[in-house]
């Protein structure tokens, strides 16, 4: 069974300028799969919260890193 992950806003707009991947002639940004444990990165990023005193898990500290720009 797979997820699969849409995003639509200023998260995407930055992922988007940050990739370079592209689907054939549908004007979507794709990035390769990933686990869904990387997901909670990715709202402790956005959200603004110190990596320190999120909880720990399974996922990579560095993943979103490739996908989104240095203000984010």
């Amino acid at each position: 069974m797979h997820a699969f992950f849409v995003a639509h806003g200023p998260f995407s707009k930055d992922a988007k300028a940050a990739l370079t991947t592209r689907a054939e002639g549908r004007g979507e940004y794709l990035i390769p799969g990933f686990q869904n444990v990387e997901i909670y990165n990715l709202v402790i990023r956005l959200l603004g919260i110190d990596a320190a005193k999120a909880a720990k898990t399974n996922g990579t500290a560095e993943f979103w890193d490739a996908y989104l720009l240095p203000d984010v």
